[in-house]
């Protein structure tokens, strides 16, 4: 398949691989010229958007923001804003090329490849596939992430947002689409999401809770409803703000089921697992050579051994009186 060549060999070059996108605190390679944006973490060098769209993202984020203030992720936070942290990057089109993207590129090894570009005007029968453009649009998106290191510990979410569709993407079902699928893809947005590591542990974590049993599947479940709207034609202005919305409200989620501390009496995971390989063990005849149980009460034992994990109650210590010291 050849592309065709309509755009300059920088912006180009920056479709193909993440190594050559720019730098989010590169402002005017980004085409964020506004001052009032300087605090926010949009990058646009396709000029996707326009500035008052682009002002509407960044204030419905701010709000977000203001509103969860208080509620620090880390430590200690990068800029004034210690929640999770969004940012945007735009791309009119990704060209998918041998290459252009590696599990082992990032923030410390991102080699920059100019020679991309002719190969770009030959698409391998291998990425011609939907799962392997999905692929590596997601690891597109995970090392501009990883670039920008707009995070503290790990609280960033990327949203990559491609306005040209690649024709791979757009459904049989469409009008046309058979006919006219390039054409149809040029009308239809798509959206890629890369987390941080702390976004997929505290999601990891939350996976224990029964009540709660959330990985990172719902978050792409959100990402893949909004996609579908836009292919339903809504604007792709209102599905970013309703998909951050729909995101804060599960990440909200996930961090109201965890328990900042745990309670007083609690019995710490490793230990039942401890206790579960010492009860296997003694009952296999595996603990010592004496066949006759130390406690004729066998029952009793095991509750001996969870009593030995749980910490002392207060009311167990005795308040020694005056003068005994």
């Amino acid at each position: 398949m050849i592309f065709k060549a309509t755009l300059g060999s920088a912006q180009q070059l920056s479709s193909i691989t993440p190594c050559a996108y720019p730098n989010v605190h590169d402002r005017a390679h980004c085409g964020i010229l506004d001052p009032q944006l300087d605090h926010g973490l949009i990058c646009d060098p396709d000029n996707v958007i326009s500035m008052s769209e682009a002002h509407l993202v960044d204030t419905f984020l701010q709000r977000v923001y203001n509103e969860r203030k208080h509620k620090c992720i880390c430590n200690k936070s990068k800029g004034l804003n210690c929640w999770y942290k969004f940012g945007f990057a735009f791309l009119r089109e990704i060209f998918p090329v041998d290459g252009a993207v590696s599990d082992l590129y990032g923030r410390d090894h991102c080699p920059m490849n100019r020679s991309l570009v002719q190969l770009a005007q030959y698409q391998p029968e291998h990425l011609t596939k939907a799962d392997s453009i999905y692929e590596y649009a997601h690891n597109f998106a995970r090392i501009v992430r990883e670039r920008w290191d707009f995070s503290s510990c790990g609280e960033d979410i990327l949203i990559l947002v491609v306005l040209q569709r690649p024709a791979q993407l757009v459904p049989d079902s469409l009008p046309d689409s058979s006919q006219h699928q390039g054409a149809s893809s040029n009308r239809l947005p798509v959206i890629f999401v890369s987390y941080g590591s702390q976004v997929a542990e505290r999601f990891g974590l939350a996976e224990g809770f029964h009540a709660m049993p959330y990985s990172l599947e719902p978050l792409q479940r959100i990402v893949d409803e909004e996609n579908e709207r836009l292919q339903n034609g809504y604007p792709l202005q209102r599905v970013l703000n309703d998909m951050i919305q729909r995101l804060v409200v599960v990440l909200e989620r996930a961090e109201k089921y965890r328990s900042p501390s745990p309670p007083k009496d609690h019995i710490p995971f490793w230990a039942w697992m401890a206790f579960a390989t010492c009860v296997r063990r003694w009952k296999a005849g595996f603990v010592g050579d004496d066949t006759t149980p130390a406690n004729p009460q066998g029952a009793t034992t095991y509750v001996n051994l969870v009593q030995m994990m749980m910490p002392p109650h207060r009311s167990n210590y005795a308040t020694p009186a005056s003068g005994q010291f």
